[in-house]
């Protein structure tokens, strides 16, 4: 497709629920950097464990704090006209047709950001786990997730060393073909 600066423009060129999620979103923010004739964008978003129902989640686009949300129950608490928005459903159609696409992609990012945040609360390896949302992805389609097995014991978690998440990989993202 041709470069758009909306960084969800990959989803009305194909099926999103047919994709793996966070590589159309990674596609996305590519083709919206690439169009912006930016070389390089760099992200950075924290987002708080939830303390009933409430969660923080910031977010930073190259060095300088963009977004700061405080969330309850999904929606944002706080933030003048946008306060009282539910980040669930509706949410990208609602970022991609109110606000320039910039500031869509970061609200976008953040708001994947607090929905992966939520697995910290799920015992992935737990015998007992299931995924409950058939259809949700590519990996839950039905017809997939049947078939699909769960690697128990191949959670990691990083709560009190972020700075090894990426250990090993920085030469790997500087394209460093000298890399192991």
């Amino acid at each position: 497709m041709e470069l758009q600066h909306s960084s969800v423009a990959t989803h009305e060129k194909t099926n999103v629920r047919l994709q793996c999620t966070h590589l159309l979103d990674l596609a996305g923010l590519i083709l919206a950097v690439a169009a912006r004739g930016a070389s390089s964008c760099e992200y950075d978003m924290v987002v708080s464990d939830p303390n009933n129902s409430a969660q923080s989640a910031r977010l930073k686009r190259d060095g300088i704090e963009k977004i700061h949300w405080q969330l309850t129950e999904g929606r944002i608490q706080d933030a003048g006209e946008i306060s009282g928005i539910s980040i669930g459903s509706g949410f990208t159609a609602w970022a991609r047709d109110t606000m320039k696409p910039i500031d869509a992609e970061a609200a976008l990012l953040l708001r994947r950001t607090v929905f992966i945040s939520r697995g910290r609360q799920v015992e992935l390896d737990s015998p007992d786990y299931t995924p409950t949302r058939s259809g949700a992805c590519y990996a839950l389609q039905p017809g997939r997730i049947e078939r699909a097995t769960r690697r128990v014991g191949s959670s990691r978690d990083f709560s009190d060393k972020a700075g090894q998440l990426l250990a090993g990989v920085q030469a790997w993202l500087a394209f460093d073909e000298t890399a192991e």
